[in-house]
């Protein structure tokens, strides 16, 4: 770490964290590859990445600068975790530095059963079902449990990705996932997804014009069946006794007079 006193500086100047890294690093969220480079990428900017890959040690037992800068590291990553991940990592009974959190968070997600966690994630891509999401959160949801496993050494092949993408999207999308899985060469999963969501513009549009027509259908038959709606309908018994050659009646201000000869 630098010396200098800028350098020492930097890290107090971050009030929220937060406002860094726009997301909470989350146990179901599957979100740890992403949280993982915004972190070390915020360190590197503020010259304190070595207070979490061990490379900056203090200068002697009460080097109370390095300690500081190292409490404020480790309140960046307190703050940027979700609560019950807190609870998990956080040790009650010593004060640890902050590569030592750092280390925790990592075994947790990374070391720690890690072949049984890439096996179960392998589970969850294979059974994904679109159901009612959209699709940029269904892709999402696919990008996700695939950077998590390329994190677990245990990467899936793009055209993998592109068949799991297409198998789990039932009879509403069942056209264009026909289209992906027969063009050649296979479309790749960045490709398949802006078809998709392309095809979902479409039936949107074609839903919205439907609904439209629908809704001007229901109206002319409105009208059909009543072609002079101001009028009062012969077959009521409340109508008024107007004479035949004439019949008028006010509606607000308005006088509408109709001869039916």
């Amino acid at each position: 770490m630098a010396s200098d006193s800028t350098s020492w500086e930097l890290p107090y100047k971050v009030a929220n964290i937060k406002d860094r890294i726009p997301f909470v690093l989350d146990l179901d969220e599957l979100n740890y590859p992403a949280w993982r480079v915004c972190f070390k990428t915020h360190c590197v900017g503020y010259d304190v990445l070595g207070h979490i890959d061990g490379t900056s040690v203090p200068e002697g037992p009460n080097d109370k600068n390095w300690e500081q800068i190292d409490a404020v590291v480790k309140l960046w990553i307190y703050n940027s975790i979700s609560e019950p991940l807190l609870v998990r990592i956080l040790d009650f009974k010593k004060d640890v530095p902050a590569k030592d959190v750092w280390k925790n968070i990592e075994d947790h997600f990374c070391t720690v059963n890690k072949h049984a966690r890439a096996m179960h994630l392998v589970s969850d891509l294979q059974n994904m079902k679109i159901g009612d999401l959209s699709i940029e959160v269904y892709t999402t949801k696919i990008r996700r449990l695939a950077n998590f496993l390329a994190f677990l050494d245990a990467p899936v092949s793009d055209q993998n990705l592109v068949m799991y993408l297409i198998n789990s999207l039932g009879d509403k999308y069942k056209q264009v996932a026909t289209i992906i899985r027969h063009r050649e060469p296979l479309p790749t999963f960045d490709e398949a997804c802006s078809m998709l969501s392309l095809e979902e513009s479409r039936l949107s549009c074609e839903h919205q014009e439907w609904n439209q027509q629908d809704t001007n259908g229901n109206h002319l038959n409105n009208m059909e069946n009543n072609p002079h709606p101001f009028l009062w309908d012969e077959s009521q018994p409340s109508q008024p006794n107007y004479s035949d050659q004439e019949l008028t009646y006010q509606l607000g201000r308005i006088d509408v007079w109709y001869d039916p000869y």
